[in-house]
């Protein structure tokens, strides 16, 4: 168990010394997080929109020619 002890002297000293660093990185991430997530939607949902563009009228002709 002593063998641990530096282990997490090290952990805490540096949690504590980065506390005054930690709310910049913390909003860089969370920003840098949103506009990733945000942008990755706006690219489905244009993809779907534009896929269901595309398919509608092969759709709607598929379902023409297999009528009797």
């Amino acid at each position: 168990m002593s063998s641990f002890n530096p282990i997490q002297n090290y952990a805490v000293s540096s949690s504590y010394s980065s506390t005054n660093n930690s709310p910049f990185y913390f909003v860089f991430f969370f920003v840098c997080f949103s506009v990733s997530l945000s942008l990755f939607f706006v690219l489905f949902f244009f993809f779907v929109l534009l896929l269901g563009s595309f398919a509608c009228p092969y759709a709607n002709i598929s379902e023409k020619n297999g009528l009797p």
